[in-house]
């Protein structure tokens, strides 16, 4: 799921927070974001990339894109999560080269809260 601002289309938003599930991932989230890395600097060679904070069941990372050929600037804060059926993605996104650190460290801290219950 893909949430933007209501005055905002999803061929023309300058922020998104996603929520998705990887159904049947076995990989631990560090794999599953190394995967997103690779994928990411395939497209953009220039893309920084960093751990945030990682434990044996969820990583949260930042990737930011400044000057890359057919891509707006984005800074991208997220997390992924160990579930029982798979992987959990949350990730809030900004058209910017790089996010303001309130809105930074507002985001930070509501990843660094999030958990996965099931059927809850």
């Amino acid at each position: 799921m893909e949430f933007i601002p209501t005055t905002e289309s999803i061929g023309n938003w300058s922020r998104m927070f996603t929520i998705q599930f990887l159904e049947g991932e076995r990989g631990s989230p560090n794999t599953v974001m190394k995967t997103l890395e690779s994928q990411m600097r395939a497209r953009c060679p220039g893309a920084k990339w960093r751990v945030v904070n990682q434990d044996s069941t969820s990583v949260t990372y930042e990737w930011s894109l400044s000057g890359c050929a057919g891509h707006s600037d984005q800074h991208e804060v997220a997390r992924l999560l160990k579930g029982n059926d798979g992987v959990h993605r949350i990730a809030y996104v900004r058209k910017t080269p790089q996010l303001d650190a309130a809105e930074r460290s507002t985001w930070l801290r509501a990843f660094a809260n999030a958990y996965v219950e099931k059927d809850g």
